[in-house]
């Protein structure tokens, strides 16, 4: 039988008939079992996606039992089929532990009195959550020290033992060279350096302090989410309460001339100081560390120089809507691609004063018959200035 996780669990059981106490203590210690094996599922599971070895396979030290370099393919096969193995049990394990505790709880809806049982779940509810946050805070503290382990031996060229996936499609083919994240137009040439650093993807993001600006911005950040969040309560309560027959249309998502402060809302101000504080906490601690750079040397350079050439005008980066890998292209040939497409008259023409005149009633129509019907006052709904002199440029079809 799984042991109690929490000291709190006997306070419950003090309260259950002896011929029950046996089966509602295998039930919440089942429970408490079931929240800890699934947090440790998604840390075998993050390992897994971010090719992270953890540590009770690196103490194996396979290298010296398999007589394998610590850089080899083979090597590194094994151990990312012993960490889908290792995950895949975790997961059986935590599904028989369901179901034993879904018969379990059944006998006890049967026998305890439904009384006490609803008070059971409920304390037990409370404890899994407290179970589930420890849990979790932990293994997340040890996957940033696996992580920051691994971007310090890659930072000086070091190996470490990472999970690559040598086999995706199971063909065999373990020496298959990955597909190329970069594509280069025209006639640029581009260093190692600068290709090593475009390989790692759009996704990649190297690592920086975090600065007096960055924490203003995160105070900034969450003082609007707060407000936001505010906001919905409010909403919600009016929706539940009476409502406003005489305004078809929600607020028209446009800035209102002065500040307007929510209305505190006391759930909702509680959870969110709660988030506040742990986001703080997490921002403080990752403060006073120094960053470990994620980009080796080589990178570093090639991030120089691209930075170079953007800024001389010789290429343009961007990122392909199709595969999203980058695409580099000389500056001239962007711009030539760019002339031989507006020159299309199929598709652009120019504009004169009076399409510009009938575009500008049409919108000014418009946009007087939703103000109307939204219930705005006559100075905001007083229709468009036509002062305001925009470049307009009309399709040859509209």
């Amino acid at each position: 039988m799984p042991r109690l996780q929490e000291s709190r669990s006997w306070t419950i059981l003090r309260r259950v008939p002896a011929e029950y106490f046996r089966l509602v203590k295998e039930v919440l210690s089942l429970r408490q079992k079931i929240v800890a094996l699934r947090q440790t599922t998604h840390f075998l599971s993050r390992c897994l996606h971010h090719r992270i070895t953890p540590n009770f396979i690196k103490n194996k030290r396979l290298d010296e039992l398999c007589g394998l370099p610590k850089d080899s393919q083979q090597l590194r096969a094994i151990e990312r089929q012993l960490l889908k193995t290792a995950l895949k049990s975790k997961r059986n394990y935590m599904y028989s532990c369901l179901n034993k505790c879904i018969v379990k709880e059944k006998h006890c809806e049967r026998f305890v009195p439904d009384r006490l049982w609803e008070e059971i779940v409920g304390e037990s509810k409370s404890i899994c959550d407290y179970v589930r946050s420890r849990a979790k805070t932990r293994l997340q503290e040890k996957f940033d020290r696996l992580a920051d382990q691994q971007r310090y031996c890659r930072s000086r060229g070091v190996h470490t033992s990472n999970l690559v996936d040598t086999d995706p499609d199971g063909s065999g083919n373990m020496g298959a060279s990955p597909k190329s994240r970069v594509t280069v137009l025209g006639d640029i040439t581009l260093s190692n350096d600068a290709r090593s650093l475009l390989e790692l993807g759009p996704s990649f993001a190297p690592v920086q302090s975090i600065t007096p600006n960055v924490s203003r911005k995160i105070v900034g950040y969450l003082q609007t989410l707060h407000e936001r969040l505010r906001y919905r309560a409010n909403t919600m309560r009016r929706e539940e309460g009476a409502v406003d027959a005489a305004r078809n249309f929600p607020a028209l998502p446009f800035p209102s001339s002065f500040y307007k402060p929510q209305e505190a809302d006391v759930a909702m101000d509680t959870k969110f100081q709660l988030f506040a504080t742990s986001v703080y906490r997490v921002v403080r601690q990752h403060a006073e560390k120094r960053p470990i750079s994620n980009l080796s040397a080589s990178q570093k350079r090639g991030l120089k120089e691209l930075r170079d050439c953007v800024k001389a005008g010789k290429i343009r980066l961007s990122i392909s809507d199709k595969g999203g890998e980058f695409v580099v292209i000389p500056q001239e040939l962007d711009k030539a691609i760019t002339k031989l497409h507006l020159s299309d008259e199929s598709l652009y023409c120019k504009s004169s004063e009076k399409e510009y005149k009938k575009q500008y009633r049409k919108l000014n129509r418009t946009w007087c018959s939703v103000a109307e019907t939204a219930g705005l006052a006559n100075t905001t709904a007083g229709g468009i200035s036509q002062s305001s002199s925009l470049r307009y440029t009309a399709p040859s079809s509209v």
